[in-house]
């Protein structure tokens, strides 16, 4: 079946008028002649009607129709569509001729292939209405919303010179186009700023069609779809506001500022998806665990918008992929989520080796290559959805700045030579890596507490572990006991239960935790001078 507003479109027959004499009611209907015009539309039919009766029903009847089907095929409005149904069925024959005559003195009611009773149905059109002849387009017709809508128009004279708006409006060329193809051609939601006949604070939008009529012109049909266009921009003001509540919430829930591990380097990036709300639960987070050891993590919160960037907060109970693998001096190691390499249109191991390669060429600090990488992979504010980068590097350190960076361990089994061997060892560590001797004491203090400790609580093996970098010592002895110890207060009596107390006191920081391979490790930390 072929689409009704391609098609053109042929002005029905004109309904005739039909008088009839009603004695004593010529002045009450206001006739010159002392006749009335009466709607035989609307009474029934009487056996035998005479066959002019019968006629203007039938022509009547099909004149509604087919200017229904010409404002259906045309109003997108479906309120002004029935609103115009309900004015054709009120409709009074010789209103419509009224109407007609009317338009007949301006000059432009006498329009080859529309009778009067359809120009008239035209001025019951909610929507302004143009009947233009010849490929010239001269201005045969303007219906009354035209005129309150831009103002008379004279008529015979080209659209050009007599209707500037259809100009200004880009319908000039759609008119030709119907006219030479005889096809209708459409434009969509074209603004028409405040002014006559109009808000003068509001501007308002209308859908324009151009459709042929046989043997003569194009008649021009606007359907007002303001409404339309400002509910349109309510929504995308909506999801604006809604994709920039959740850009800023998600962004809140980022680290403003990464930890910066003593021996590594870290940074990252986060980039938003498209604007039609694509913001989802991408994020990052580095997270200094103590005893030299730091969490670098990265996860996606399926889903977008505000409920997405919100789960990450007190997700918990969920298994986590988790994973270790040898970072060497002068290495850097790339964590990212899908979105960097995954494109609706492309198989997500090829964006795999792209990274790879783009990884493989890339220098500089962290930062840089993190946007290097987003650069190399395509990833922009276009993209179907976010994607979050983490770069992590160990640099390679020589010279003076490698003695910064040292570490020593002793293996212990247990026995009443273990603690002297521990203080011993801890005692000629730290006087090779010349500390302060506050700090010598401290360290030599807190190495013997915890070696105490793990002997009277845990079972071998043991190992004593001394660390320093630029920034901090870090003292830690593991067991084979997987039972954490916690801090209590000893009674004046106790002979034991101070050392946990006394690291506790004398260090900037300490803790426990279990060994992946059954066991514990207890620590502490002392901030360097300066660190």
């Amino acid at each position: 079946m072929s689409d009704p507003a391609a098609r053109a479109w042929r002005a029905p027959s004109p309904p005739r008028r039909v008088r009839t004499a009603a004695p004593g009611e010529a002045a009450a209907a206001g006739a010159p002649d002392g006749s009335r015009t009466t709607d035989t539309s609307r009474a029934p039919v009487t056996p035998g009607a005479a066959p002019e009766e019968r006629e203007l029903r039938e022509s009547l009847a099909e004149a509604e129709r087919q200017a229904g089907q010409m404002v259906s095929t045309y109003v997108d409005d479906d309120l002004a569509l029935r609103q115009l149904r309900r004015r054709l069925a009120a409709v009074d024959v010789g209103a419509a001729d009224t109407a007609a005559g009317a338009g007949a003195e301006g000059g432009v009611a006498d329009v080859q292939g529309f009778g009067p009773g359809e120009l008239a149905m035209f001025d019951l059109i909610p929507g302004p209405v143009a009947v233009v002849h010849g490929p010239d387009h001269r201005v045969a017709y303007v219906n009354g919303a035209y005129t309150e809508l831009f103002g008379a128009r004279p008529a015979g004279q080209k659209a050009r010179d007599a209707l500037p708006e259809l100009d200004a409006l880009g319908l000039l060329p759609l008119m030709d186009q119907a006219w030479r193809s005889g096809r209708a051609r459409t434009a969509k939601a074209r603004r028409l700023p405040g002014g006559a006949g109009r808000d003068p604070a509001r501007s308002s939008y209308y859908t324009f069609t151009c459709t042929p009529v046989e043997q003569y012109g194009v008649l021009v049909f606007g359907a007002d779809v303001t409404g339309q266009v400002e509910a349109a921009e309510r929504l995308r003001a909506g999801e604006a506001r809604q994709r920039a509540a959740a850009v800023a919430l998600q962004r809140s829930l980022l680290p403003q500022e990464l930890e910066q591990p003593d021996d590594l380097r870290v940074a990252a990036t986060y980039q938003p998806g498209d604007a039609e709300g694509a913001v989802g639960g991408d994020w990052y987070d580095v997270i200094t665990l103590g005893a030299g050891r730091t969490a670098l993590v990265i996860g996606d919160v399926m889903g977008r918008g505000v409920r997405a960037a919100a789960p990450p907060l007190g997700t918990g109970g969920r298994l986590h992929t988790s994973g270790s693998f040898p970072l060497g001096p002068g290495c850097s190691a790339v964590l990212y989520t899908d979105g960097l390499v995954e494109r609706r249109d492309q198989d997500i191991d090829d964006g795999i080796r792209e990274l790879e390669r783009a990884l493989a060429g890339a220098s500089g600090s962290p930062q840089v290559m993190c946007d290097r990488l987003m650069r190399s992979l395509g990833v922009t504010a276009g993209l179907d959805g976010d994607a979050a980068v983490l770069v992590v590097q160990r640099p390679a350190r020589t010279g003076p700045d490698a003695e910064l960076f040292r570490n020593a361990a002793l293996e212990l089994h247990g026995g009443t030579e273990a603690a002297p061997r521990a203080r011993a060892f801890a005692s000629g560590v730290l006087a090779s890596w010349r500390f302060p001797a506050e700090l010598y004491d401290l360290g030599v203090l807190a190495a013997g507490e915890l070696v105490a400790n793990s002997l009277q609580h845990g079972t071998p093996p043991m190992r004593l572990r001394l660390r320093r970098t630029d920034r901090r010592l870090i003292i830690e002895v593991t067991d084979g006991d997987d039972h954490l110890p916690r801090r209590r207060r000893a009674g004046p009596a106790d002979e034991t239960g101070r050392g946990i107390s006394v690291v506790a006191t004398i260090a900037s920081s300490w803790g426990s935790r279990r060994t992946p391979g059954g066991g514990k490790a207890v620590w502490c930390e002392f901030r360097l001078p300066g660190g």
